[in-house]
Order: C-alpha cells, then structure tokens, then sequence
C-alpha cells in the first residue's frame, strides 16, 4: 500500500496542489501537461499488467477472452474422434471467463479439467460466429505428482 501512495497518490496531489497555487498561464500549461503524462503513463502500467494477468491465467487460451463475447457457445471437441465432448455457454467478467453447462458455472480452466479428466489439456481454439469451438489435441496429464510418479515407476524399473 505503501508504494501505491508514494508513487501514484503523493505526485497527483502534488501536480494538482502546483497546479492550483500556479500564478502564470506558463506555469499552468507545464503543470497540466505534466499531469496528463503521468495519468497517461499509469493508465499504460494498469492496461499492461492487466493484459499481463489474462496471459498469465490463460496462456494459449487468452484469444478465447480477447475474441470471444458473453453469450457465446464453447464447444469442446476431441481432435482424434471429432465428437463433441461438452457444451457452454460463455459468461465474461472483466478478469476471468467462467462458462454455464449442465446448470452450472465455473471457470473456463476449470471446466475443461472438468471435462477432459486431466490437469493439462493442449487446446486449439477457433471463433467463428459466435461459435468458440475449442479443439483438445492432447489430454495428457502433466502435472507435478503425474511427473513424479512417472519417475519413480521409471526408478522402480531400473531395479
């Protein structure tokens, strides 16, 4: 909290207090042009790390939040057998995409768990009139316990 007002609180109210106590018509344009360099400069910050935060939960996925719209249908489709494995309804907030089936509404990672029955899926996605078809072309389960166990099976087998 503390960097908060040191670093974004403390200098607009200090751009503004100059602003204010200015007697020349100089003074306050510098002043003010400052002041909308600095709001412009954090406004850059916030989109940026807000951005950052969609890659970061969705990673691959994050074109289903950029491009897809609340109301949308999600469709998630085995690559090998091209059957459709489950249905949605998309549903955004301004940070997550949650996704209504079965009378339920959960997250959009959580769903696909849900679904798949495993911790990584590898997805394709594709938008096409309001049609998010989300393709799973691998469901392998790469998780930190699945690798550990895969290790000591290997370990067990070298005995």
């Amino acid at each position: 909290m503390t960097p908060f007002l040191l670093f974004i609180v403390l200098p607009l109210l200090l751009l503004t207090w100059l602003f204010i106590r200015s007697k020349t018509r100089k003074t306050k344009w510098i002043i003010g042009v400052f002041a909308v360099l600095f709001i412009t400069f954090l406004t850059t910050i916030v989109l940026g790390l807000w951005s950052m935060g969609i890659e970061d939960l969705y990673g691959d996925k994050q074109n289903i939040f950029w491009e897809g719209s609340a109301g949308d249908t999600i469709k998630l489709v085995d690559n090998r057998t091209k059957k459709v494995l489950a249905t949605g309804i998309l549903k955004k907030t301004w940070h997550r995409i949650n996704v209504q089936s079965d009378g339920t509404e959960i997250e959009l990672l959580q769903w696909l768990t849900n679904e798949t029955n495993a911790e990584y899926v590898e997805t394709r996605q594709e938008v096409k009139d309001d049609i998010i078809t989300v393709t799973v072309l691998s469901t392998s389960d790469r998780s930190f316990d699945s690798r550990m166990r895969a290790r000591k099976n290997q370990k067990i087998n070298k005995l």
